[in-house]
């Protein structure tokens, strides 16, 4: 140790780090082995009291009433009378091993997950799909959310992009029109 300190002056943060890390490298990994096992077991037993509290603390909006941000507003009530959210998916950056790169990598360059998420008109997720590549379309994953456990009951739909196709179920904007042009230029305006 003595031949270390004389190599390396400890003037420098680095220096010292590396010290630190050299001289009780061994003892951290001894020190830290059993602690990494009891923050797991203390994590899952959160996670399994989480679990069981669920139905008591999660609930699922009712998809067959209108919702009152519709009803109770005249520029959308009786149009979106049967709507009962939203849905799109995110790209959320991941770091994925080498040999999944290429799957994961989206359109934008960056390797991602693309997730689906669904929420209703109180800003309440209502569903939510994790672990597709970054490189899924996201009807593809409409699709396998649909296949999976994802219900739009009859009768009702939610509103998305154009990046899902136009069904009974999912109702997307026209292509070409541009919505929404007079409240972005006010809203620019301030």
């Amino acid at each position: 140790m003595f031949v270390i300190i004389q190599l390396c002056p400890l003037n420098s943060l680095s220096n010292k780090t590396f010290f630190f890390f050299f001289l009780f490298s061994d003892l951290l990994r001894l020190a830290i082995t059993p602690l990494i096992s009891s923050i797991s077991s203390h994590f899952h037993a959160v996670l399994d009291a989480l679990v069981a509290l669920a139905p008591e603390l999660i609930y699922l909006p009712n998809p067959l009433a209108v919702p009152s941000k519709i009803r109770n507003n005249t520029k959308f009530f009786p149009y979106f009378r049967d709507c009962i959210g939203a849905l799109d998916g995110s790209h959320i950056p991941a770091k994925v091993p080498e040999e999944m790169r290429a799957a994961c990598r989206n359109r934008k360059g960056f390797t991602s997950q693309n997730v689906l998420a669904a929420c209703s008109f109180d800003l309440c997720f209502s569903y939510i799909l994790p672990g597709w590549e970054g490189s899924a379309h996201d009807g593809r994953v409409l699709s396998n959310a649909l296949d999976r456990d994802f219900v739009i009951p009859n009768g009702k739909y939610y509103l998305a992009d154009a990046g899902y196709g136009l069904s009974t179920k999912i109702l997307t904007p026209y292509r070409g029109v541009r919505y929404h042009l007079n409240e972005q230029a006010r809203a620019n305006a301030r």
